[in-house]
């Protein structure tokens, strides 16, 4: 039994003939028939009477009729309540970021959705690319804000804009003061790193590869305050991303621009591959990328 089969079974106690009831659903008059005929075999019971062309409800089919429509207007009502519980954010929603976006980036723009959908749930998750992207191929998570490149089968990547590295120097020192920073100033300066498990770790050690920059590593930091900390006590410099420096203020730690204009990341969205996105998750992503588009219009100092 199926609400296609109610719905044709109450057309026809309604109209009086199968033929008006097919009009009515839209169906052709023999597609009707079967879908009342099937109700009948399902239920054990003749539900009409067939007087040449019309059709008259047995007592079986009077007491269904007031059943049905409570079946119906129980399911529509269903139907309404989903969409507008859809349409206005109920529910829960998990949504993930890395370390180094998280702190700085997160607060607002969930702020910024929760104030558009109030009765939506929302679940935050501080982790690392490999993590966040487990959760989200097992459905355990609905989105996650990531740098970029991710390459995985079951995850799909929409990116919201780029972000600029920069470079964190204690307040005082030489590197604090002067137009522009230049590679030869960095070469053989300690260096506070990131750790390889976090994505930061891996392209600022790439970047300074590329240009040679080989200072001793005094510490591999999992958590950017760490290593902003340890910069303001002057122990090292430390490659960070610039919504760190923009929305983390440490005190006794100055910003400067890094040599190279490839001293970039994209950052993205990503989701699971195939899955529906709510209200929720649309808000939320738009949100995000106006945060970073303002952040990368935002100066420095």
């Amino acid at each position: 039994m199926d609400t296609d089969q109610l719905e044709a079974f109450v057309a026809v106690a309604q109209t009086g003939t199968f033929t008006a009831a097919a009009r009515r659903c839209g169906i052709a008059q023999p597609s009707l028939s079967v879908k009342v005929r099937k109700l009948e075999q399902h239920l054990g019971v003749e539900l009409f009477d067939r007087i040449g062309r019309g059709a008259a409800l047995t007592k079986a089919g009077e007491l269904m009729l007031p059943k049905a429509q409570r079946i119906l207007d129980d399911v529509h009502g269903l139907q309404e309540s989903l969409k507008e519980d859809a349409a206005h954010g109920h529910g829960r929603v998990s949504i993930g970021a890395i370390p180094t976006i998280a702190p700085f980036l997160l607060p607002s723009v969930v702020e910024r959705t929760k104030a558009k959908y109030r009765e939506c749930c929302i679940h935050l998750c501080e982790e690392f690319t490999d993590a966040l992207i487990d959760l989200l191929a097992d459905n355990r998570l609905d989105v996650a804000v990531v740098g970029l490149p991710i390459e995985h089968p079951h995850i799909t990547v929409e990116p919201i804009g780029k972000e600029a590295f920069v470079l964190a120097v204690p307040e005082g020192g030489d590197l604090a003061e002067g137009e522009r920073i230049t590679l030869a100033q960095l070469r053989s300066r300690p260096m506070i790193a990131m750790s390889d498990a976090n994505c930061l770790g891996r392209q600022a050690a790439a970047y300074c590869a590329a240009r040679d920059l080989k200072g001793d590593v005094i510490c591999e930091a999992t958590q950017l305050v760490m290593a902003l900390e340890l910069v303001a006590r002057d122990v090292g410099i430390a490659i960070v991303p610039r919504l760190a420096a923009l929305a983390g203020h440490v005190e006794g730690v100055v910003y400067r621009s890094l040599p190279g204009k490839d001293a970039v990341r994209g950052i993205g969205v990503a989701c699971r591959s195939g899955r529906s996105k709510s209200v929720v998750i649309d808000a939320f992503v738009e949100y995000a990328a106006a945060a970073v588009r303002e952040y990368g219009r935002a100066p420095l100092d």
